[in-house]
């Protein structure tokens, strides 16, 4: 090997000494994986899960769990559009996520101005926090849930949320077995949805606690309670019904929901006149339908020179 070649090989080598280590560690990447869920302990499905200022990034499955290879010490942000953006700094392994409603008061919840505007009967009784066993029913996506969290949060029990097309006899004893323990303080707050599908025997397994007020009672249904819920449930019960929401009561929902994924998303968007509206109308009354909506448009919107999203 003559001079030249020596000196060749020595200042590669002298380069990869420099510049592996550098290159190695600007790639090291961490494994996450976890699972989000809302406050009432409920898997997320279709959670945005986005490494900040890339594009690396995934979706919850419908268990509510993700996995996501991120650079080390790389931000997360997690997001779904009427829930609170969180942002969590990435550390290997597990990172279990619990995401809250946007809608903290009762001012904030869309529609049903007839229960819950000012004077409004149910605006009243969650006011007092004297809470009676009720029953919501009408179509998804008219606020139900919201406003079940929203008792729990303003009266400060203990929530427990069961869906009766999975639930059982044991899951109700659980619930009650909670009663007058440290883990239940202030009470038990049962959020029982689509109750319609638990038989007699099930929903009569809950009438001496919901009589004796040990745990109070929020059954939701999109069928007619007067025929699918147990008559003594129902008159130790006060019934509400919630209405398909007004496209005018959509659209600010709609501005609220454009705003937050243009920030997710790191731009502006620039929203054509009458799409809103055509949403809003569109929708049927179901706000969370309207939600969707939007992220799948905000999602496949392509930024343009100026950085504004269309």
């Amino acid at each position: 090997m003559n001079q030249a070649a020596r000196k060749r090989l020595a200042a590669m080598a002298l380069f990869l000494l420099i510049c592996l280590p550098f290159s190695l560690a600007q790639a090291q990447t961490v494994k996450v994986t976890g699972k989000v869920t809302d406050n009432l302990n409920e898997p997320m499905i279709g959670v945005s899960i986005v490494e900040k200022g890339t594009t690396n990034g995934c979706i919850t499955d419908i268990d509510g769990n993700y996995t996501l290879n991120v650079n080390q010490g790389a931000t997360i942000i997690f997001s779904y559009i009427g829930y609170v953006t969180q942002e969590k700094q990435a550390v290997a392994g597990v990172m279990n996520i619990v995401l809250k409603e946007d809608s903290e008061t009762l001012d904030e919840v869309v529609g049903q101005r007839h229960i819950l505007g000012e004077g409004g009967l149910l605006r009243r009784i969650i006011e007092s926090e004297q809470i009676p066993n009720l029953v919501f029913y009408g179509p998804s996506g008219t606020g139900k849930t919201t406003v079940a969290n929203i008792i729990a949060r303003q009266t400060n029990r203990t929530l427990r949320r069961l869906n009766a097309t999975t639930a059982s006899l044991s899951d109700v004893k659980d619930v009650i077995g909670e009663v007058g323990t440290l883990m239940a303080p202030n009470g038990v707050l049962l959020y029982l949805d689509e109750i319609q599908y638990f038989n007699k025997k099930q929903q009569q397994s809950l009438l001496e606690v919901i009589e004796r007020g040990d745990v109070t009672l929020i059954a939701s249904t999109t069928e007619n309670p007067y025929f699918y819920v147990y008559n003594a449930v129902l008159s130790r019960s006060t019934v509400f019904e919630f209405k398909p929401v007004e496209a005018a009561d959509v659209l600010p929902a709609l501005s609220r929901a454009f705003r937050l994924m243009g920030e997710r998303l790191e731009g502006e968007p620039e929203v054509e006149d009458g799409v809103a509206g055509h949403i809003a109308s569109a929708c049927g009354g179901d706000v969370r339908k309207a939600m969707n909506a939007v992220e799948l448009l905000m999602n496949a919107a392509l930024p343009d020179k100026s950085g504004k999203l269309r």
